[in-house]
């Protein structure tokens, strides 16, 4: 579907690879953004599926390893943020 869209290829394949464990993915690359990000709410029960836990690519957890501390705080921040982002779309009664 993303090809079909024409969606820059950084993004088809960000799409394509986020739930496959790679061996060399970027914290910084969009497959890398996409994994931690699902991974991260995965833990918290953020998901779309309740109860699927997502995998993470070993370079990955290596790098919430190395930078636990800035994870901990956006773990800790992120059930308001999703609180915000409810109320922001949930559909408004008139």
């Amino acid at each position: 579907m993303a090809k079909d869209w024409q969606l820059p290829i950084d993004v088809q394949e960000g799409i394509q690879f986020h739930h496959k464990a790679l061996d060399h993915v970027s914290p910084s690359s969009l497959t890398g953004a996409i994994q931690l990000a699902e991974y991260i709410v995965s833990q918290l029960d953020y998901t779309a599926i309740p109860g699927m836990k997502a995998k993470l690519s070993l370079p990955l957890a290596n790098h919430i390893r190395n930078n636990v501390k800035e994870y901990k705080a956006l773990v800790r921040d992120l059930p308001n943020e999703m609180s915000k982002a409810k109320d922001l779309y949930a559909p408004h009664e008139e």
